[in-house]
């Protein structure tokens, strides 16, 4: 790679600028976001397991969404535990609130953007311009702002498998033991977090092939093993608690998972689709100007392949592969959600900014251009979710309709309404995340609270599952509407 710009290159300055930039925005969003339902589900245990010693969801019934998550309320293990520690530990210093909540996903997306920074210093030690540069890009993109403003494993997932290709290629020439039992201790706990951790397993296994593939001896291997050793023996050793639950729970959590054809153009048109459903393709409106993060991502991996240069050198070519490997485990892994995009999303930063490098370096005109349009990118970006977190911000309308059911409910009652209220109500007991209402749980809710996401999901069931929506009207029938406002709909008993 030629050196492009000299030390005292105003990148630097503009790298700060937007990190910091990047981290308000997202703690902007972090504070007005409706809170998400998944975001009590692995909220519910953590605070459990911070406060009362114990690993159960609380706000969860054992049949609450389509199966038996057996125990759930002694024993969590549909989801991964690891971020229910990471989650419990933060707990234990900081509040429980949906923007603290979220300030640990802030602080881990710190931790990733430092993660990415010194995998290309040490990866790309003649490039002044790539680390700086893909890092800005990565912190500055709506994809990873819109994780982090979110108590989901993605963003601490991904800094793990960021810091585990940092630690590696940065230890390797000093001591490679060291290097793959470090790297792999990262990889091994972001796969406690999330199955997703796969993805950066194979990242980081690319790169030592990559890199030291002649190198590696019994005592490597070891050192490389041992971590999942470990890992995976204290794990084991929770799962075999209660092993009908893991396997019940597991089975509500473990359909639809993985690609269930193997015609690569049905494969690719559905990965596809995520981008276009990401980045505003089919919505359309003021929401598909997203499609310029899309294109800077198109632009980079192209030109990395187009321009001679670029392709011919080892590392690109390797980048090149690195990013292919995560596309083939995306398209594979059947769960088209947006917020997945996020472990590859670094990836593409990084190949923008190769390729812009080089416009830089053989356009010298460009430069400015060059400039503006990233700066044009990031405000837009990042102006989208600080536009669209005021105006829809929840808290307003949401503390107003805790305030109500406080008013309504007694010491004894049970309130049915989504895990999102979970913080408003200060992780209260009494509420249960149970869309059945009780009429699979046989407890009979006292207060019922109907919201977006209730709504969203008795109208499908309407239409596909009528069979579960019958019982859940017929249990409408003996309550009355006592409370309406801002899309949130409270439903007393009518005997009270």
């Amino acid at each position: 790679m030629p050196e492009l710009a000299p030390r005292t290159t105003p990148l630097r300055k503009w790298f700060w600028v937007t990190i910091i930039w990047s981290l308000c925005v997202a703690g902007y969003a972090a504070y007005h976001r409706v809170p998400w339902s998944d975001e009590g589900w692995f909220a519910s245990p953590a605070w459990n397991l911070a406060n009362h010693a114990s690993m159960g969801t609380p706000v969860l019934t054992d049949h609450g969404y389509g199966g038996h998550l057996t125990r759930i309320e002694e024993r969590t293990y549909w989801v991964f535990p690891g971020f229910l520690l990471s989650e419990a530990l933060w707990y234990k210093v900081f509040p429980s609130t949906i923007f603290w909540t979220r300030l640990h996903n802030i602080a881990w997306f710190a931790l990733g953007l430092t993660g990415l920074f010194w995998y290309l210093r040490g990866l790309l030690p003649q490039s002044r311009v790539i680390p700086w540069l893909a890092t800005l890009l990565f912190a500055g993109s709506f994809l990873a702002i819109d994780n982090a403003g979110f108590a989901r494993p993605e963003i601490p997932v991904c800094a793990l498998g960021l810091c585990a290709m940092a630690v590696y290629v940065n230890l390797r020439e000093r001591s490679l033991p060291q290097a793959l039992f470090f790297a792999n201790t990262l990889i091994a706990l972001s796969g406690l977090m999330h199955p997703n951790g796969i993805f950066h397993w194979i990242g980081l296994m690319a790169l030592i092939l990559w890199l030291d593939r002649g190198r590696i001896r019994l005592a490597s291997l070891a050192a490389a093993l041992l971590p999942y050793i470990v890992v995976g023996g204290l794990w084991g050793m929770y799962l075999m608690q209660d092993f009908q639950a893991v396997r019940e729970q597991l089975q509500v959590n473990t359909t639809d998972r993985w690609a269930t054809t193997l015609n690569p153009v049905v494969i690719l048109g559905n990965e596809l689709g995520r981008y276009w459903q990401t980045y505003g393709l089919v919505t359309g409106g003021i929401n598909s100007i997203k499609v310029l993060g899309l294109a800077l991502n198109v632009m980079g991996v192209v030109g990395c392949l187009w321009v001679r240069d670029l392709r011919r050198q080892p590392t690109v070519r390797f980048l090149l592969i690195q990013l292919g490997l995560y596309f083939l485990g995306l398209s594979l892994f059947n769960q088209k959600l947006s917020i997945y995009l996020v472990h590859i999303a670094p990836f593409y930063a990084i190949l923008a900014a190769v390729w812009l490098e080089w416009l830089a370096e053989h356009r010298a005109r460009w430069r400015p251009l060059i400039a503006i349009a990233i700066a044009g990118l990031i405000l837009i970006e990042t102006g989208g979710i600080v536009l669209k977190s005021y105006t829809r911000s929840y808290v307003a309308g949401q503390r107003a309709l805790v305030s109500f059911i406080r008013s309504q409910a007694r010491p004894d009652d049970h309130i049915a309404g989504t895990a999102s209220l979970l913080f408003e109500m200060q992780f209260d007991s009494r509420l249960k995340d149970d869309p059945y209402l009780g009429t699979q749980s046989g407890r009979v809710p006292d207060i019922i609270v109907v919201e977006q996401l209730y709504q969203m999901l008795y109208d499908g069931w309407k239409t596909q599952r009528a069979e579960d929506m019958q019982p859940v009207m017929a249990r409408f029938e003996d309550y009355r509407v006592a409370y309406q406002k801002d899309g949130y709909a409270v439903w007393l008993r009518k005997d009270r």
